[in-house]
């Protein structure tokens, strides 16, 4: 039977990783530490020792990419089959665990991308208790969330760009948000975020700015490499590349409707790249400088890749 391992990425909160343990097999799930904080490293070498789950230290040059080229390599020298990679500050839910489990026993595609995904801005002990039994047409567990936890931001924002409307618009927000940036700047940011949008629209799935990859299998593993020359957006990069792959028809890649079983929680409780008290959005122009060297090679626009069928599992197996 083919095996799946669970990997999570950790760079600098411990509070993050431990909670991850809420849901994660510590006996099938591996720590990858990347960071350039060595008292930190030292901190997660600790807990994972106490808690006999396996951990990897790699070098770090601070930027997301390095990190995740980590995980890939630490699971192609591993014996596993498939994995599922989490961001150390993300959660992957008990519905989750479960359904990625199952996937690896049936028709196992080789990338799971997620649609409709759902982002949480707080955190407390209640949220993945959230678990509601009302059976449905597949006897499957729904996850629930009262309004307290109703999502800070959903990734359904890749509509049709509105030109001039659109960047005005942006360039409004910034003016309220973020009066002390110059003007020129701010006119800038905004052109660059319309023309993301504008490449969201054309290239992605679902109407989703970002179709964040979850699964997967050793062939997809290595054929991926994160750039790190891009600081933030290396993940949309990679996701196009295999994509353009899938459409070649060399790779077997499908996305998950994650509403309203929900299996991967993207939380903005801590800082992040994106999300710092230092407002930078000039890490947009290095994107779309990225994106158009490989446009050339894309797949047609509007191109969607089919659609994954929610195995079935007994609920608590």
């Amino acid at each position: 039977m083919p095996s799946l391992r669970f990997y999570v990425l950790t760079s600098s909160d411990i509070d993050t990783l431990i909670r991850q343990f809420d849901t994660l097999p510590k006996d099938q799930t591996t720590v990858v530490i990347n960071t350039q904080d060595s008292e930190y490293e030292y901190e997660v070498i600790g807990y994972c020792e106490r808690n006999n789950i396996e951990w990897f230290a790699t070098d770090s040059d601070g930027t997301p990419a390095t990190g995740k080229n980590a995980v890939l390599k630490i699971f192609l020298e591993s014996e596993h089959d498939y994995m599922v990679h989490v961001d150390g500050d993300d959660i992957i839910t008990p519905y989750g665990k479960n359904f990625y489990r199952a996937v690896v026993d049936t028709d196992a595609p080789d990338v799971i991308c997620l649609y409709n995904q759902i982002s949480f801005s707080r955190w407390d002990e209640g949220l993945l208790k959230i678990l509601d039994a009302r059976p449905d047409s597949r006897s499957e567990d729904f996850i629930y969330f009262p309004k307290k936890y109703v999502p800070k931001w959903r990734y359904e924002s890749a509509k049709k760009p509105g030109s001039n409307k659109g960047v005005e618009s942006k360039v409004r927000y910034y003016e309220r948000h973020h009066p002390h940036i110059d003007e020129d700047k701010r006119l800038h940011w905004a052109i660059c975020a319309e023309e993301l949008t504008d490449w969201c629209h054309r290239y992605n799935d679902r109407g989703n700015s970002l179709n964040r990859m979850v699964f997967f299998s050793r062939k997809a593993a290595e054929l991926m490499d994160y750039d790190p020359a891009i600081v933030v957006g290396e993940d949309q990069v990679q996701y196009y590349k295999l994509k353009k792959l899938a459409f070649d028809g060399e790779l077997d890649m499908r996305v998950h409707n994650e509403r309203p079983r929900y299996t991967y929680l993207y939380m903005q409780d801590m800082q992040s790249t994106t999300r710092s008290d230092e407002v930078n959005y000039d890490w947009r122009e290095l994107l779309l400088e990225q994106l158009n060297k490989i446009k050339p090679d894309m797949y047609p626009e509007q191109y969607q890749l089919p659609e994954l069928i929610p195995p079935y599992y007994e609920v608590n197996k």
